[in-house]
């Protein structure tokens, strides 16, 4: 039996998550917090049939899925200031139930969104989402997560799609020179990708900062890994092993 959720019916309790909104200088709207709820219920409508996540019940859906994807947003809001003048082009690299990249272009509209997400019953799902909840400024690409393509971003964001090393890989392709590769994390990364990780024809990633930040509810850390990509080949040796760990939100150079 398929599970079902009613939307009139769910409710979401955001005061656990006010602590850590506070300390990434997140301010959503009420408007952005229904449309999140309103994402989130169709998840929770869609989940059997379209197989996104164990569990539904709305706290979960909050505190751990939407609450992951608002923590990167201090890493795009400086990215985006401190590098980027015009619109900064983002792409969730393997989608899933698009958890990262609708959250995150709902709670900021003003960057570009593409979700790249290979299986069909994910891209279906995401599909009918959009239209759903009308967002303008986000767009959805099915294709291997591995496959080359000639659309570019800026950014790339990942969660939970391949060990770190291997998603490294991916989504080096995907990048434009000097653009950013921002890992989701469940462990601390303990040895940074080197010049040696990307093909000669490839230029390499650089591990730039790493945050580690916990959830609401959640006594284990979890971290962001931001690396960016060089704009000519250079040796890892002038890059430090091991990047600062970020407690606060992170603040990047504009080196």
């Amino acid at each position: 039996m398929a599970k079902t959720a009613s939307p009139s019916k769910r409710l979401y309790d955001w005061l656990p998550l006010a602590s850590n909104l506070t300390e990434w200088n997140i301010s959503l709207s009420p408007d952005q917090k229904n449309q999140i709820e309103n994402y989130l219920n169709l998840v929770a409508c869609h989940d059997l049939e379209s197989g996104l996540t164990a569990d539904i019940s709305p706290q979960n859906l909050l505190l751990r899925h939407a609450a992951d994807a608002l923590a990167c947003l201090p890493f795009l809001k400086s990215i985006k200031e401190t590098y980027f003048q015009e619109v900064l082009s983002v792409a969730d690299l393997g989608s899933g139930a698009g958890f990262i990249g609708v959250v995150i272009k709902i709670a900021f509209p003003e960057i570009d969104m593409t979700l790249i997400e290979p299986l069909k019953k994910r891209f279906d799902f995401l599909n009918l989402t959009l239209i759903a909840l009308g967002i303008k400024g986000i767009h959805l690409i099915r294709k291997p997560t591995g496959e080359q393509d000639s659309v570019f971003f800026d950014v790339i964001l990942e969660r939970a799609v391949a060990p770190f090393h291997k998603a490294v890989k991916i989504a080096n392709p995907l990048l434009k020179p000097n653009g950013f590769f921002i890992a989701y994390q469940s462990q601390d990364l303990t040895v940074a990708p080197t010049a040696s990780d990307a093909p000669p024809s490839i230029l390499p990633l650089v591990v730039k900062e790493k945050f580690n930040y916990r959830l609401p509810s959640d006594d284990k850390n979890r971290y962001l890994i931001l690396c960016r990509k060089a704009t000519a080949q250079v040796r890892h040796s002038g890059e430090s092993r091991n990047p600062e760990d970020r407690r606060s939100g992170p603040r990047l150079s504009s080196g």
